[in-house]
């Protein structure tokens, strides 16, 4: 049977769950609100990059994102940061 890592579980989810060279993220937000979507964005791009660093990857290896933001007219704002 494959090994199933998981990084901080909780009762319900955890924060990560690695399976078969797969690392499945949880939904990552903004812990602080008030910043602007660039702000908001930068934030939630270092959680992303520290779980995945700990499942011994990183973004450039990601097979899909899917990304909320409250207001669409964020959106170039949020790719600023998101593409380097």
């Amino acid at each position: 049977m494959s090994k199933i890592s998981r990084t901080d579980p909780g009762t319900i989810l955890s924060k990560a769950v690695e399976y078969h060279g797969f690392v499945y993220l949880q939904g990552v937000t903004a812990k602080d609100t008030s910043k602007d979507i660039k702000g908001q964005t930068a934030e939630v791009l270092a959680q992303i990059d520290q779980l995945l660093e700990e499942h011994g990857t990183d973004k450039t290896r990601l097979l899909q994102a899917l990304i909320w933001v409250k207001n669409i007219r964020d959106r170039d704002g949020m790719n600023e940061v998101w593409t380097p």
